[in-house]
Formats: C-alpha cells, sequence, structure tokens
C-alpha cells in the first residue's frame, strides 16, 4: 500500500498544477469572453466552475485515498466512502479522456493545444489504472479480513 500512497501523492501534486494552470487559462479566457455578452460570460464562467469543482474534488479524493494507504490505517472498521471516492475517480477520468480526445484536433488546434491534451489523456489514463489497482488491493484486504475470522466488518 506504500507504493499506492506515493502514486497518489505525485498524481495530487499533478492535479494541483493543473488547478493552478486551469486557473490562468481561465483568467485570460473571462477577459476574452467579456466581450462577447452576458449570457457567453455566464456560460464561460459555469464551464470553468465545474473544471474547478471537479478538480478539486480530485484533489480532496487523492488526499483520502493517500490517508488510506498509509500504514497505520486499518479496513477493518470499513471505510466505504474510500472506494467510493475511488469509484468516483474512475468515472471521472474515463469522461475527461472523452472530452479530451474529442476536443483534440479540429480546425484552429494548435500543436501546444493538441500536446497539452495527449499528456492530459495520459495522467487520466495513469490514474485510472493506479485506482484500479487500490480498488483491486482494497478488495483483497477485505476478503483476507473476512477470511481470518472478522466477520464482522460493518457495511460487508
Amino acid at each position: 500500500m506504500q507504493l499506492f500512497r506515493k502514486a497518489f501523492f505525485v498524481l495530487l501534486l499533478m492535479d494541483s498544477i493543473e488547478l493552478i494552470l486551469t486557473g490562468i487559462a481561465m483568467f485570460g479566457t473571462y477577459e476574452l469572453v467579456s466581450g462577447y455578452g452576458q449570457m457567453v460570460f455566464i456560460v464561460a464562467s459555469v464551464i470553468g466552475a465545474v473544471i474547478v469543482a471537479v478538480t478539486l474534488f480530485e484533489i480532496l479524493a487523492k488526499v483520502f485515498l493517500a490517508r488510506s494507504a498509509s500504514p497505520a490505517f486499518s479496513w477493518s472498521s470499513g471505510h466505504k466512502g474510500y472506494t467510493a471516492a475511488a469509484k468516483l475517480l474512475l468515472i471521472f477520468n474515463m469522461i475527461s479522456i472523452i472530452f479530451n480526445l474529442l476536443s483534440a484536433g479540429g480546425e484552429g488546434a494548435t500543436l501546444m493545444n493538441q500536446g497539452r491534451l495527449y499528456i492530459h489523456v495520459l495522467a487520466s489514463l495513469s490514474e485510472i489504472i493506479i485506482v484500479f489497482f487500490y480498488l483491486r488491493t482494497v478488495k483483497t484486504l477485505r476478503l483476507a479480513q473476512k477470511g481470518n475470522g472478522n466477520e464482522g466488518i460493518p457495511g460487508e
């Protein structure tokens, strides 16, 4: 589980950097879009708020998952919230991959933007792989606890 803790820490740093870069990019976008009218500005603000909310959720989920991967953490009390957060991370990253692949290319796409989108796809794919193996390890730990006579795990 120590390997997962390190992996979640690296992914946490990457998401923190992504949040900062998103804020910088959205600031320039808001200045550009403000000249097109109030409705366009509202739509851009809602899109920006959704992006920030999902990124903040991913950061908090990775903090919780890194906490659950620490040696002092015990799965004997049946923490279902950690597996739910991991499953939501899987869903968010799959949707992120789909949107980024749909956004890449097209008329007017720059090489820099396409490279950034493909790097984000690779980061999301690596996050999916790490979370998938994390969920398998948690399932194995819970089954091992049941096999050792710990039948009283709440929520099972």
